[in-house]
């Protein structure tokens, strides 16, 4: 005797769509599997089964990414000034936390360059600028995450 179980998914094609929104705000497939009532297994399965929801979360990955980036350099920079002295930015938490979810080591990676970003904004706050110096540290720190992004895309 044969038994016939239909299993029930609760896959809906607008899955791929609110996965990106939740990695667009750095997010995680836990947190989203949370949110969304599936386990882990079911999202990976989706994502085999599902040709968009496999391209949404190798996207979704990238953007999670970027958002962590962003958020460090953002705190770097907006919390780095003469008046404040050092920041509390919390470096060993921030390496744990591209380690883990993105893969990153000891190798010149994001904590390196937010490192290196971080004692050039240093060095410029101890001496006198002006905004002129401060744009375009800004702008050569979006070219070093774009480069990042990319080294990390192409491994």
């Amino acid at each position: 005797m044969t038994v016939n179980r239909k299993t029930t998914t609760k896959y809906d094609a607008g899955m791929a769509g609110r996965w990106l929104e939740h990695a667009r705000e750095g997010g995680s497939v836990p947190e989203f599997c949370r949110n969304e009532r599936i386990c882990k297994t079911a999202f990976y399965q989706y994502c085999q089964r599902y040709p968009t929801m496999m391209e949404a979360r190798v996207t979704g990955k990238v953007w999670a990414e970027g958002w962590w980036i962003q958020q460090a350099r953002d705190y770097l920079v907006t919390h780095s000034s003469k008046e404040e002295g050092s920041t509390n930015f919390n470096v060993s938490l921030y390496k744990w936390i591209m380690a883990g979810r993105f893969g990153h080591n000891d190798d010149k990676n994001s904590y390196d360059m937010l490192q290196d970003i971080y004692k050039r904004l240093e060095e410029k706050i101890a001496s006198p600028m002006n905004a002129i110096a401060v744009d375009a540290e800004c702008y050569q720190l979006e070219t070093d995450v774009k480069e990042l992004q990319h080294d990390n895309q192409v491994k």
